[in-house]
C-alpha cells in the first residue's frame, strides 16, 4: 500500500489487528449489558435555536418553550444572552424565576 514501507499482508494484518482493538475497546465500554444511572437533558433550543435563520422568539415564545421544557424535566434550560439587551436579560431572569 502507498506509503507504507510494509508488503501488502504486513500491511493488512497491522489494519485487522488495530481494526479488532477499537472492536474490543468499544465492546467493553459500551457494552449493552452496563447500567445507566440517569441521563441528564441540557436543552439549547432558547438560546441556540434562536440563532437559526428566521428565527425569532417572542417574550411570550420564550416563557412557553420554557414551561414546557421544564414541565418535560430538562434539567438545564440555556434560556438566552441576557447581555444582549434589557429585554432579554427580563425574559431570561423571568424564565429562571418561573422554572427554579
Amino acid at each position: 500500500m502507498p506509503g507504507y514501507p510494509l508488503d501488502w499482508l504486513q500491511w493488512y494484518t497491522t489494519r485487522i489487528r488495530r481494526l479488532r482493538r477499537r472492536i474490543e475497546f468499544f465492546q467493553g465500554t459500551l457494552d449493552s449489558s452496563s447500567e445507566i444511572d440517569e441521563a441528564r437533558i441540557f436543552d439549547t433550543t432558547l438560546r441556540d435555536g434562536e440563532q437559526s435563520p428566521r428565527t425569532s422568539f417572542s417574550y411570550d415564545d420564550k416563557r412557553e418553550i420554557a414551561a414546557i421544557l421544564d414541565d418535560m424535566g430538562t434539567h438545564v434550560v440555556e434560556a438566552g444572552f441576557p447581555v444582549n439587551s434589557d429585554a432579554e436579560f427580563e425574559a431570561v431572569s423571568d424564565i429562571a424565576d418561573a422554572t427554579a
